[in-house]
């Protein structure tokens, strides 16, 4: 009898847990995607604060060596000037052609003020526009990659699903031991009471 109570109990604490457990790991991954963000707006912020001062590109490029790069690397974050000019931290100047279409689309635009977000292949894409000192809009694109995107997401869900088994587990013990307790006293006064 108290076997059947121990799985009983283990059933309830595992469809307990699982309602807690599903919404909080998609959280999980929610909150990491949003961390990797903030810091590459953080970033990014930092970055356009030179390059609305710093108009000579040795000069950028060197100051964007010395940054602390938190969930990116250096070459994810890049400068682009609206006569095609990137600068990076490994690079003072690359090729005109090579500026992305939403570089060139913002940069177009030309009165954009706010941050804009996009999907790409293996990542997202951060496009901060920032006034230069010439009075020209420079635009300074962060990639995020997917690693940073979902990093240690897989370890927090084993996490996770390690606490969920282990109430399960708890469940099952406490059930034990109640049932252990309960169940012979139980049992002994139904058998000693007459049957009418």
């Amino acid at each position: 009898m108290y076997r059947r109570l121990m799985a009983w109990s283990m059933v309830i604490a595992g469809l307990g847990a699982l309602a807690f457990l599903i919404p909080l790991g998609m959280n999980v991954r929610q909150y990491q995607h949003d961390i990797a963000m903030v810091r590459a707006q953080q970033e990014a912020r930092e970055v356009s604060a030179y390059a609305t001062f710093v108009s000579d590109s040795s000069r950028l490029v060197s100051t964007l060596r010395n940054l602390d790069y938190g969930s990116t690397s250096p070459d994810d974050i890049v400068v682009w000037y609206p006569d095609g000019r990137a600068v990076s931290a490994t690079d003072a100047d690359a090729s005109p052609g090579a500026m992305p279409l939403s570089v060139s689309q913002l940069l177009s635009d030309g009165n954009v003020t706010r941050p804009t977000e996009s999907s790409l292949d293996g990542g997202r894409e951060l496009l901060w526009p920032a006034p230069s000192k010439d009075g020209q809009q420079v635009v300074v694109r962060v990639v995020v990659p997917d690693s940073a995107l979902n990093e240690n997401v897989t370890v927090k869900w084993a996490w996770l699903a390690s606490v969920a088994a282990a109430i399960v587990l708890a469940a099952g013990v406490v059930a034990g031991r109640f049932g252990r307790h309960i169940v012979p006293p139980a049992a002994r006064s139904v058998e000693t009471q007459p049957v009418t």
